[in-house]
């Protein structure tokens, strides 16, 4: 439809935008209460008619490429398919501050002849006269934006150099709005989610056990891996102030983990089980169990543990599941009776103290090769040297960690999962043998225990 020149809207609708609550206000509806006030106003004085078509994108940034405005694309759908007559906003730069949204606002308005207009001026874009002032101040906003952008973000790169913490309108896990103090609760999940998982646990068993237990973020939304796995690696919750995903400063509020805690639990999800997915497996041996004539790890459908065809192995091997699984267990519960209790230290100080040095002496070389004293190759070279020594030391740490579950009892009552995971830390592997005659039951000695 195309609507005649003159044409006076009987159904217009309003859009409302504000880029950016600042943290603290008290009333965050107040800024586009007060624009859709004065856009009914206008309205008034055209004598356009408005009904309850308020588009409102509240807290959302019109210049952030990557951002969709929810309300501005349904008022768009709206626009074509007629469901309002007319448009009328606060400012241009309400609507628009990067080219292609007005373009395609001046498509809609060229197409169908849609009457428009702003509060603060005379703009109309069915004219070339008010297309070329229009763009003129997109342009002049999109650069003032840009101009805001870099001035912002240099200050909070000061800020997180200085240790400040970090400001936000959410509230981080773990602490108080303004780091003043931890939540106790919320600090007692945390560091036992970061020992659980260290310990081989999968974010997906532990976030189906917080649920289940009501143990829910403040939202009150359920625990999913990947939330959790943010909780446990952020590295505010370690002392550290990061800035666009890099580690700036310290910073000057309590401490949830140490930060070798910290690298524990980062090394954990970057190198062990893909915490990211469900990765909780319905059966006891799955990760563990390996093909002894191919290799291959062995798959699990009730009843049998099997080398899968379908996955590259052999498929030679195929033992009964439960006879497996109880030789296992009870070997895992003799094994946890005879060892010695071990402290749950993180790292000993000599590990603790050497990752320390190395880590200084990559910060001495990335200061020498700034220097240009030595080369980038040189620079690379001794990062990754002392990257690799400082892995090898946490792996050696976390081998002298408690097991998962370090009570005999407790471990024949602990959950599918922490029971895999105690196994795992005590026999990482284990081979399984043919069976060297056909119909011959599962027999301990067909198992391969590497030394």
């Amino acid at each position: 439809m195309r609507y005649p020149k003159g044409y006076i809207p009987k159904n217009a609708g309003v859009y409302v935008r504000i880029s950016e609550i600042l943290p603290g206000t008290v009333d965050e509806t107040a800024g586009v209460d007060r624009q859709t006030k004065d856009c009914l106003k206008v309205a008034d004085l055209k004598r356009w008619g408005t009904s309850s078509h308020i588009y409102c994108d509240n807290d959302v940034s019109a210049y952030k490429k990557d951002v969709v405005r929810d309300e501005w694309e349904k008022l768009l759908t709206d626009l074509k398919s007629g469901v309002i007559d007319g448009i009328i906003a606060y400012d241009l730069d309400r609507v628009a501050r990067q080219n292609r949204d007005l373009e395609n606002l001046i498509d809609i308005v060229e197409e169908t002849g849609i009457p428009n207009a702003v509060v603060t001026g005379e703009i109309d874009l069915s004219t070339d006269n008010g297309k070329m002032v229009a763009r003129i101040l997109v342009s002049i906003a999109n650069k003032s934006s840009a101009d805001t952008a870099r001035r912002v973000s240099r200050q909070k790169l000061e800020r997180a150099e200085a240790g400040e913490p970090p400001i936000s309108k959410n509230r981080t896990y773990g602490y108080v709005y303004d780091f003043s103090a931890t939540v106790p609760e919320e600090k007692k999940l945390l560091q036992e989610a970061r020992k659980r998982m260290i310990a081989g646990e999968s974010a997906y068993a532990l976030c189906k056990e917080f649920n289940a237990a009501g143990r829910l973020p403040y939202s009150g939304k359920p625990w999913k891996s990947q939330n959790l796995i943010k909780m446990v690696t952020n590295p505010t919750h370690a002392g550290l102030r990061a800035f666009k995903g890099e580690v700036v400063g310290v910073g000057k509020w309590e401490k949830i983990f140490t930060v070798e805690e910290h690298a524990e639990i980062l090394t954990a999800v970057e190198n062990n089980e893909p915490y990211s997915r469900n990765t909780a497996r319905k059966h006891l041996l799955t990760s563990i169990l390996v093909c002894d004539l191919c290799g291959k790890g062995l798959g699990g459908k009730a009843p049998s543990y099997y080398c899968n065809v379908s996955r590259g192995g052999c498929g030679k091997i195929v033992r009964n599941m439960k006879a497996v699984d109880e030789f296992m267990i009870s070997l895992t519960y003799k094994a946890i009776k005879m060892l010695p209790a071990v402290k749950d230290v993180p790292l000993d100080d000599d590990n603790a103290k050497e990752i320390e040095r190395l880590e200084r002496k990559i910060d001495e070389a990335r200061n020498a090769w700034k220097a240009e004293m030595i080369t980038l190759a040189d620079f690379v070279d001794v990062r990754q040297d002392a990257e690799n020594k400082i892995k090898a030391l946490r792996k050696t740490s976390a081998k002298q960690a408690k097991l998962p579950v370090d009570d005999a009892q407790a471990f024949f009552n602990a959950s599918v999962d922490q029971q895999r995971a105690t196994i795992k830390r005590l026999f990482p592997v284990v081979g399984v043998k043919p069976t060297g005659a056909k119909g011959t039951r599962f027999h301990p000695d067909q198992l391969v225990f590497p030394d």
